[in-house]
């Protein structure tokens, strides 16, 4: 496609050369051949002459540029659909690919769903059924007596003696 782009360049640059070697020629004839009897409105009739064909000329030399553009142009669209389906095709690859890994994705957080629950259970059956509370006794204000208390929960293994009992 370059080659066909600089080859226009280069049939562009020879007409240029063939419109100045015109002028050039229609212009020395002009100035070789001008007879002063026939005015401005001479010169100005017979340059029209001159630069009329170039014109028409020229205006054909776009038309036929323009259609090679234009092809061109058409030909890059066609390329340019043809990626366009295959990206599309592409996608939907991708598509059935993440679908399948965001099923994927479910089911493991179905079953790390499934081992939580269980380890809540095993948490929850570890627990103890009771509480032991000693009123009037904070763990913060007193330290010591707390420490003591657990001491004494620790070796006591009656827990009717230890409400009994008292510090």
């Amino acid at each position: 496609m370059k080659r066909a782009k600089k080859m226009n360049y280069k049939r562009i640059d020879y007409e240029v050369f063939i419109t100045i070697g015109w002028v050039i020629f229609w212009l020395a004839f002009l100035a070789i051949c001008f007879d002063i009897s026939e005015g401005i409105g001479g010169i100005g009739a017979f340059l029209s002459g001159i630069f009329a064909p170039l014109a028409l000329f020229w205006f054909y030399k776009s038309y036929r540029i323009q259609s090679s553009e234009l092809k061109l142009q058409r030909e890059e669209l066609t390329l340019q659909r043809k990626a366009l389906e295959q990206s599309v095709l592409a996608q939907r690859g991708s598509e059935t690919a993440l679908k399948e890994q965001s099923e994927a994705l479910f089911r493991q957080l179905e079953i790390i769903e499934n081992q939580y629950t269980d380890y809540l259970k095993i948490v929850n059956s570890k627990r103890p059924l009771f509480d032991i509370v000693y009123q009037g006794l904070e763990r913060e204000k007193n330290p010591l007596k707390w420490r003591l208390f657990l001491i004494m929960v620790i070796l006591s293994k009656d827990l009717k003696l230890l409400e009994s009992s008292t510090l």
